[in-house]
C-alpha cells in the first residue's frame, strides 16, 4: 500500500494531467478531435454541442458542415492510455501476462504488454535488438508518473507510410511528399529521389518551428489580456456610470412638480436601453477576446505538452496542423488597450432632461382681465425669447430658499407689490394671482394636478413635443457626469422658480405711488397656457373687484372705464373673498 506521501504525489500528477481529458465533459475519451482554435473534445461534446458549427469553449466556427473536425488528437489519446496503464500499475490491480495470463512483472512500453518471467527473458532475447527496453513493475510503482512517460517517449518510432514496410527502420525525410519514408522506398521509388533528408534534422526543425511560435503566442497574448482587462474596466464604468445616473434622474425628477412625474420613467427607460446595449457590446467583445486567450492557452498548452511527451511519429502527423492553426492566432490583432470606444453613452438622457427642464419653466405670459383674452400657445416658437434654464452653477441670489435664496424671493416680492401700484394694474394688463394659489406652493400645486389630470395629460402632450423638438446630438459621458452635478444645483433654481411663480403677491396699496414703466415690472404671473386649464369650477370670487388704482392723481390721464369681468374671474373672486391690500409695508409687518 503506498505512503500518504506517494498518494499525494499521485494526486498532485494525476491533477498536472487534467489537460489530456476532453475541455467539454472533463472525462477520458479514445476519440479526441483536435478543433482549429486549438481545444480538444470528444465525439460525446460535439454531437451533443448547440449550436452546431461553434466550440462550446470559445465559440469559434468549426469549418466541417457536420460540426466535427477530421483531426485526431493522437498526443491526448496516446497519453490517457499510458496513464491508464500507469493507474493499474501503482493502483497494485493484479497485472498478468498478455501472452500466458501468469503474473505480470515487467511493462514493455513498446509492444504495450505485461511480461511474466518467462516471456520476459524470450522477450529479452529476440526484441532487445530493435531497442525493446522492458522495465520491472517494481521499478515504475517506485517511479514517478513523468518517468515512465519519458520512457515510453523514448521508445516511440516513426513507421513508414507504405504500409508494408512496418517493420523497416525510417531515418530519411521525403521534403516532397512531406513523409517520412524507409530505405527501401527511398531507393525504388522514384518520386523520392533527391528530395531526402534527415528524419532527425526534420524532426528537430519542426520542434523548433513550433516553439518558436509558441513564443511568439506567449508574446502576443499580453497585448489582449491587455484589451480583456480594458474592457472589464469599461464595463465597470458602465455599470457605475448608468447606476449614478439613474439614481440622479430618480432623485432630481421626484423635487420637480407633480405634473412631469412621468417623464422619470421614460428617462429611466432611456437609460436602461443604453446600459442594456452598452452591456451587450461589451459582452460580446469580451466573450471575443476570452476566447481567442483560450485558444492561445490550448495553443501553448498544446506546444509545450508535444515538445515533453510526443513521439516523433505523432510530431509529424500533427505538426502541419497545429503551425496552420497557430499562424491563424498570429493573424488576430488585439484591440488597443485604452482605446475602447465609450459604450452606454447618456448624453441623450441629459439633453432630455435640460428640455424637460426648459419646458416647464417657459414663458410666464400676463393673465387676461375681464374682456381681454390671451392668445393660447400649444409650444413656444424658438424665435421667441423665452428664458431657458441654464445646467450651469447659478449665483447665491437665484437659487431656492432652501439653498440661501430667501432674500431674492423677497425682493422680486416686493417688486410684484410695487408693480401693482402702478397704473399698468388699472389698463387690465395684470392681474395679481389668487390667494389660493400664493399660500403652500407645493401643497396647493400638487392637489391641482391630481384633481386635473385631463389637463395635465395635455401639458405632457405639449412637453413631449418640445423634447422632440429640442433633441441634442449625443455628447461623451465624462460631460455627462460634469453637467448633471451642476444640474443638481440648476434643479434647486427651477424649484425656485416655480415657488416665484405662486408666491403671494399683494395687492396695490390704496394711495397709489409713481408710476412705473411696465417694461420694468418683473413679478410672477402664470403662463397663459396653464391658466386655461384652470376649470370653471375652481376659479371662484366676487362678482365686482375695485381697482387698486381707481383714485388716480389728478395729473394721470383719466382711467378708462372698468371692463366687465370674465365668467371665470368672477367665479374665482367670489368664492376666494379677494380683497386688495393696503401696502407692501402692511403685508411686510404682518
Amino acid at each position: 500500500m503506498a505512503s500518504p506521501d506517494q498518494q499525494q504525489q499521485q494526486q498532485e500528477e494525476e491533477e498536472d494531467f487534467q489537460f489530456v481529458l476532453c475541455e467539454g465533459c472533463r472525462q477520458e475519451s479514445p476519440s479526441l478531435k483536435l478543433l482549429t482554435c486549438l481545444h480538444t473534445l470528444c465525439l460525446g461534446c460535439l454531437s451533443e454541442n448547440k449550436p452546431v458549427g461553434q466550440c462550446p469553449v470559445c465559440q469559434e466556427a468549426i469549418p466541417q458542415a457536420n460540426g466535427i473536425p477530421d483531426v485526431d488528437n493522437v498526443l491526448f489519446a496516446s497519453l490517457q492510455a499510458r496513464l491508464r496503464v500507469y493507474r493499474r500499475i501503482v493502483g497494485g490491480a493484479k497485472l498478468l501476462c498478455d501472452n500466458c495470463k501468469k503474473e505480470g512483472e515487467y511493462w514493455c512500453s513498446e509492444c504495450e504488454e505485461f511480461l511474466c518471467t518467462t516471456c520476459f527473458e524470450a522477450h529479452q532475447r529476440y526484441l532487445k535488438r530493435e531497442s525493446h527496453e522492458a522495465k520491472r513493475v517494481k521499478d515504475i510503482r517506485a517511479g514517478a508518473l513523468k518517468d515512465f512517460l519519458e520512457g515510453a517517449k523514448r521508445t516511440g518510432s516513426l513507421s513508414c507510410s507504405n504500409p508494408t514496410h512496418k517493420n523497416q527502420t525510417l531515418s530519411i525525410y521525403c521534403k516532397k511528399c512531406e513523409k517520412p519514408v524507409c530505405c527501401i522506398c527511398a531507393l525504388l521509388d522514384t518520386q523520392h529521389a533527391g528530395q531526402h533528408c534527415d528524419i532527425g534534422a526534420e524532426i528537430q526543425r519542426r520542434q523548433e518551428e513550433l516553439a518558436a511560435a509558441g513564443r511568439e503566442l506567449a508574446r502576443r497574448r499580453g497585448g489582449f489580456e491587455a484589451s480583456r482587462a480594458a474592457l472589464q474596466e469599461e464595463a465597470t464604468r458602465l455599470e457605475a456610470a448608468s447606476g449614478e445616473t439613474r439614481e440622479l434622474i430618480r432623485q432630481r425628477v421626484e423635487q420637480l412638480v407633480r405634473l412631469v412625474r412621468r417623464e422619470e420613467d421614460e428617462l429611466l427607460g432611456l437609460v436602461e436601453r443604453r446600459q442594456e446595449q452598452g452591456r451587450r457590446e461589451l459582452a460580446g467583445e469580451l466573450r471575443r477576446v476570452e476566447g481567442v486567450l483560450r485558444r492561445m492557452e490550448a495553443g501553448e498548452r498544446l506546444v509545450e505538452k508535444m515538445r515533453l511527451y510526443a513521439t516523433e511519429q505523432e510530431v509529424m502527423d500533427m505538426q502541419p496542423f497545429v503551425k496552420e492553426a497557430l499562424r491563424e492566432l498570429q493573424r488576430l490583432q488585439p484591440a488597443a488597450a485604452g482605446g475602447q470606444a465609450q459604450h452606454g453613452d447618456f448624453a441623450e438622457c441629459h439633453t432630455k432632461l435640460q428640455a424637460l427642464a426648459e419646458r416647464v419653466e417657459g414663458r410666464t405670459a400676463p393673465v387676461p382681465m375681464a374682456g381681454t383674452s390671451a392668445p393660447r400657445r400649444d409650444a413656444p416658437s424658438e424665435d421667441d425669447s423665452t428664458p431657458s434654464l441654464s445646467l450651469l452653477p447659478q449665483p447665491p441670489e437665484e437659487m431656492c430658499p432652501g439653498q440661501g435664496g430667501d432674500t431674492s424671493l423677497e425682493q422680486r416680492d416686493e417688486e410684484a407689490e410695487e408693480g401693482l401700484a402702478s397704473p399698468r394694474g388699472t389698463r387690465g394688463d395684470t392681474a395679481p394671482l389668487p390667494r389660493t394659489l400664493q399660500a403652500s406652493p407645493q401643497e396647493d400645486f400638487g392637489s391641482w394636478a391630481r384633481s386635473h389630470a385631463q389637463q395635465a395629460t395635455e401639458l405632457l402632450r405639449v412637453t413631449s413635443c418640445l423634447l422632440r423638438a429640442h433633441c441634442r446630438s449625443n455628447k461623451h459621458l465624462a460631460a455627462l457626469s460634469r453637467g448633471v452635478r451642476s444640474m443638481s444645483r440648476s434643479l434647486g433654481a427651477l424649484a425656485s422658480t416655480v415657488g416665484t411663480m405662486l408666491q403671494p403677491c399683494c395687492n396695490p396699496p390704496a394711495m397709489p405711488t409713481p408710476p412705473q414703466d411696465p417694461q420694468n415690472l418683473d413679478w410672477p404671473m402664470l403662463p397663459s397656457d396653464l391658466l386655461e386649464l384652470f376649470p370653471s369650477g375652481a376659479l371662484q370670487g366676487d362678482e365686482t373687484t375695485p381697482g387698486p388704482a381707481a383714485s388716480a392723481p389728478a395729473s394721470e390721464p383719466p382711467a378708462s372705464p372698468p371692463r366687465s369681468a370674465s365668467p371665470k374671474e368672477r367665479s374665482f373672486r367670489s368664492k376666494r373673498g379677494w380683497k386688495p391690500t393696503s401696502s407692501p409695508r402692511k403685508r411686510r409687518k404682518k
